[in-house]
């Protein structure tokens, strides 16, 4: 149970139950396309590699492109040329 306050035997006024459901901290994931070793993927990036890879290739891996696959025709899209 998720909790809020400060214990009594801390000097609070003690914990209080505030709902059943713990809190999950999940990863904030993008679909993005990549080229690793020369072979084009589309994988989940989080943000945070999302950022490193938007600086420049990254040992060996390099974005293709930044924008999500759906508004991407250019690059993303199942039907565009494949880079190679």
């Amino acid at each position: 149970a998720t909790r809020r306050g400060k214990a009594r035997a801390q000097g609070g006024e003690g914990r209080k139950v505030t709902g059943v459901t713990m809190r999950v901290q999940r990863a904030n994931l993008h679909k993005r396309t990549i080229r690793e070793g020369g072979v084009t993927k589309t994988v989940w990036l989080s943000a945070d590699a999302l950022r490193t890879l938007s600086r420049g290739p990254y040992r060996g891996i390099e974005l293709l492109c930044s924008a999500p696959p759906s508004s991407c025709p250019r690059c993303c899209s199942p039907h565009a040329p494949r880079l190679a």
